[in-house]
């Protein structure tokens, strides 16, 4: 599996994950016009997050590193768990 039909699917899964992030990105006119991120925080997506600490608190540092954060945490976790099951050491069998 690892060997042949993972490397085939790399290209179809860059493309899902580019237009997954895409979509998650396009709902911040739906949250911002409906509930503003209320009550509380409840209905904050992460582009309505970045747009209030960025633009509107003027924390475009902090807003900056949260997507970069928030984009890259999830493929770096689901590489690593991919490597640790993966290795002839971890005891598992494969994925």
């Amino acid at each position: 599996f690892r060997d042949v039909t993972l490397p085939q699917l790399g290209p179809v899964l860059a493309v899902v994950v580019i237009l997954k992030s895409i979509f998650s990105l396009k709902t911040f006119d739906q949250v911002y016009m409906l509930t503003n991120g209320g009550p509380g925080a409840a209905t904050q997506t992460l582009s309505h997050y970045v747009y209030f600490n960025g633009l509107k608190y003027g924390q475009i540092g902090y807003s900056a590193a949260s997507i970069i954060k928030a984009r890259t945490s999830p493929s770096a976790a689901a590489r690593a768990i991919a490597e640790d099951r993966m290795s002839p050491t971890s005891g598992h069998s494969g994925i």
